[in-house]
């Protein structure tokens, strides 16, 4: 299930289900240029539910409009088969997303 997300003027669908929220390098490129440089290092290594790897290009917040609601969230940038994937790791907004998931998911 995909959700649409508001990242600084562009509709991007995020894939929802993993742990942590992660951007494809192609969704990162297609960032402002004043964004993409507060890229930061990451751990060079994330861990998949399967058990491989896939190597962290970098890690940076954004902010992200849900249902008018607008959200800073960290993100972690790697090589990965969809534009984003939706983490769930959000303490006090996965309700958020959930609900909205959950609205997005009958239409």
């Amino acid at each position: 299930m995909y959700l649409p997300v508001g990242i600084y003027s562009k509709i991007v669908p995020f894939l929802i289900g993993s742990s942590i929220t992660l951007v494809s390098k192609e969704t990162f490129e297609n960032l402002p240029e004043e964004i993409k440089q507060t890229r930061k290092k990451g751990k060079k290594t994330l861990w998949l539910a399967d058990g491989s790897q896939i190597e962290n290009k970098g890690t940076l917040h954004l902010d992200m409009e849900v249902g008018g609601a607008v959200l800073e969230h960290e993100v972690h940038i790697t090589d990965i088969g969809s534009d984003a994937i939706l983490g769930l790791e959000l303490p006090n907004e996965s309700s958020l997303f959930a609900g909205l998931a959950q609205r997005s998911n009958k239409t």
